[in-house]
């Protein structure tokens, strides 16, 4: 069956969502108030139930994916964390020297 820790975070970037969560079991109280689910049956009379909802957390401003995060970090508070790594990450510089970058300088800094 599923890993929780490492197939959740696999799931939520094949499926082009935000979040994704794989429970061993249902519970009545968390599925409750899931307002588009289903019970599927798979091999071997085995059964699977998917629901959908809203993920928790706000809408970061950088990847749109929406996360608790977010407002997290006080020098880039509309950032999720994944975001706010990159961003600082990345190399600062003038403005005026942004306007001068070559395409080629541009693709080597994305890729280091």
């Amino acid at each position: 069956m599923c890993k929780p820790t490492n197939d959740a975070d696999a799931l939520n970037r094949i499926f082009i969502t935000s979040q994704v969560e794989i429970l061993n079991s249902l519970e009545d109280e968390r599925i409750k108030d899931v307002q588009y689910n289903g019970e599927y049956l798979i091999e071997e009379g085995n059964k699977i139930w998917i629901g959908v909802s809203r993920a928790d957390g706000s809408k970061c401003d950088r990847c749109w994916n929406y996360s608790p995060q977010v407002g997290s970090f006080a020098e880039h508070p509309l950032l999720c964390g994944r975001c706010h790594n990159v961003v600082i990450g990345l190399p600062t510089r003038d403005p005026e020297d942004l306007a001068k970058v070559t395409q080629s300088e541009a693709k080597e800094a994305i890729t280091q």
